[in-house]
């Protein structure tokens, strides 16, 4: 939509797996845009229609993971600028003490948990707070109440697999509690494996913002979301360790609530 407004024309090559809402959209669009913008479907291995598709791109965006992005690279013509939209994840922190944290803010965050069952970029899979343990229960009872308007979507045998898996994990070298519609695990020392979405997060204890600092930098570029909440103060959550982060690692800020809620132009 940004580039139909600044008068450049878009050919999409959508996703094989699911293109309803990318040719949904470009089918709605009013004149003149409808003229200048297209959707495109072949397999992901079809040589000669990616270098048909990417023979006069000036600039190519590329969504996937890691290997897909590689090969998208590799076929973008040498004169093309290539923007990389590859896998990240979001972090959630609190400043102050969980015993301050309100009812609102904690169904705020469920919310950014529970959106998309944590499949996008911007789903938390972390919290960061002091005192783990007297905050996580009091999630995980926001989080199933959430679950009961907000169900579940479908799940596949190998994400039953991969959550039974970190399930175990995480009862044995953390903590786990274990809800109705999600699961929370407690580090208890030994770092635990994020989860594989569907509404599981792992809660680390962070003491201050000095911790802050490196347990964010960790993530590198995958980082893509930090949700950060104040009691005292939750319209100014924007740690300051955010201005002594590395390059490279710049997160979307927002308060809890927000954070699978960005603007059209992030």
């Amino acid at each position: 939509l940004l580039a139909l407004l600044h008068e450049l024309p878009v050919l999409v090559r959508a996703s094989s797996r699911d293109d309803v809402l990318a040719r949904a959209l470009v089918a709605r669009l009013p004149a003149p845009f409808d003229e200048a913008a297209a959707v495109v479907g072949f397999p992901r291995d079809d040589a000669a229609a990616w270098a048909a598709l990417l023979r006069h791109a000036d600039v190519v965006h590329a969504y996937g993971g890691d290997a897909a992005l590689r090969a998208m690279r590799d076929a973008t013509p040498l004169q093309a600028r290539f923007v990389p939209h590859g896998h990240g994840l979001g972090v959630a922190a609190l400043r102050g003490e969980p015993d301050e944290v309100d009812a609102g803010a904690l169904e705020a965050l469920a919310e950014d948990v529970a959106a998309y069952d944590q499949r996008g970029c911007l789903s938390p899979q972390l919290l960061l707070c002091r005192a783990p343990a007297r905050l996580a229960p009091r999630l995980l009872e926001a989080l199933d109440a959430l679950g009961r308007r907000w169900p579940l979507g479908p799940r596949s045998s190998a994400q039953d697999a991969a959550t039974s898996q970190w399930r175990g994990t995480a009862a044995a070298l953390g903590t786990l509690l274990e809800g109705e519609h999600a699961a929370l695990a407690i580090e208890t020392g030994t770092p635990l494996p994020l989860p594989p979405g569907r509404r599981q997060l792992v809660v680390r204890s962070c003491p201050d913002e000095a911790a802050l600092t490196p347990a964010l930098a960790a993530f590198g570029p995958t980082l893509k979301a930090l949700g950060a909440h104040d009691p005292r103060r939750p319209t100014a959550a924007v740690p300051h360790a955010l201005a002594t982060l590395p390059a490279g690692v710049a997160p979307r800020v927002s308060e809890w609530g927000q954070m699978q809620r960005p603007p059209i132009e992030a």
